[in-house]
């Protein structure tokens, strides 16, 4: 059983590892996006935690994701972004989209895995 002694920390640290590379790497203007989506997903894991404790929903959303995210592009969450977020529009070429949507694919399908094996693991 786990507690929040070490779901905070560990959401914290998953968190600010995450931030860091993507705003580290992503331009200005991808920032908004990146920041709402993050806060979406602390404040979804945070109200599913106070609501079901202990809540594999919560380790998913506070934890999962941003390991999904930084694991699944290999250190480079921005990869995932939208090659119009984070380039100018003439930069854009067809194989740097179709690279984006394999990586937003990858976190997709492992997001998807990781919630089968915790609701085997931990149950409805």
């Amino acid at each position: 059983m786990w507690s929040v002694l070490v779901l905070a920390p560990a959401a914290v640290l998953a968190w600010a590892a995450l931030l860091g590379l993507l705003l580290r790497e992503a331009p200005r203007t991808a920032w908004p996006v990146a920041l709402a989506g993050s806060a979406a997903l602390l404040v979804a894991g945070a109200a599913v935690a106070t609501w079901k404790y202990p809540s594999w929903e919560a380790l998913l959303l506070l934890v999962g994701a941003p390991g999904i995210a930084v694991g699944v592009t290999a250190g480079h969450p921005v990869r995932m972004l939208d090659p119009k977020w984070r380039m100018p529009e003439d930069d854009v070429t067809p194989e740097l989209e179709a690279e984006a949507d394999r990586y937003a694919f990858r976190a997709v399908l492992t997001v998807a895995v990781s919630v089968v094996l915790l609701m085997i693991t931990f149950g409805w």
